[in-house]
């Protein structure tokens, strides 16, 4: 299915390989249209590693995520932000809901909640920039994703660096945190 060139697969292959690896549901499909055939690979790719990642290092994650957020919730905190929340961290609220192991990505919370949107919410009033999604809490600074491309920043209203990008896109920063979970358990 995939070339060197990226850009040349078929889309209607892709999706169909999607779905019958594991794409159990209709919203595969449909989320692969909205993000285009390359980002659909890519974070079809992704998301079977991360996935991977967890599974082999089961007693590290056992217990490490909870909750799992349906597309009614997504949607009604996708009105509350006035944005499209992007869909490689729609992908993780569905399947993970929030957690982590020496991490905490704040999503779907014990209240019932999505408790990020909340917390970007509020921290709009100091001054985050509306097309900021905050994703993690470290105290001093967030990490956040730029709605407009996809990349983690991390954020911060107590001092001047402004925004710092980290990562390129959720898996990077996911995988990323999931490697130092690893080397330090």
């Amino acid at each position: 299915l995939i070339n060197e060139d990226v850009e040349s697969v078929d889309f209607l292959e892709i999706s169909t390989a999607i779905w019958k690896d594991g794409g159990n549901d209709e919203s595969d499909y449909w989320s692969c249209i909205d993000i285009g055939v390359k980002d659909c690979y890519l974070s079809y790719y992704e998301e079977g590693r991360i996935e991977d990642i967890i599974k082999q290092n089961q007693t590290i994650f056992e217990n490490a995520f909870f909750g799992q957020v349906t597309d009614k919730e997504i949607s009604r905190a996708e009105k509350k932000l006035g944005f499209k929340i992007p869909s490689p961290f729609v992908w993780f609220l569905k399947k993970y809901g929030s957690g982590g192991n020496h991490f905490d990505i704040i999503g779907y919370g014990k209240n019932g909640k999505i408790e990020n949107v909340e917390e970007t919410l509020e921290q709009r009033k100091n001054g985050l920039p509306k097309n900021f999604l905050i994703i993690e809490n470290c105290d001093e600074f967030y990490y956040c994703i730029d709605i407009t491309n996809g990349k983690i920043a991390t954020w911060s209203q107590y001092d001047n660096d402004g925004l710092i990008y980290r990562f390129d896109n959720f898996y990077d920063y996911l995988n990323d945190n999931l490697d130092n979970a690893i080397e330090n358990s």
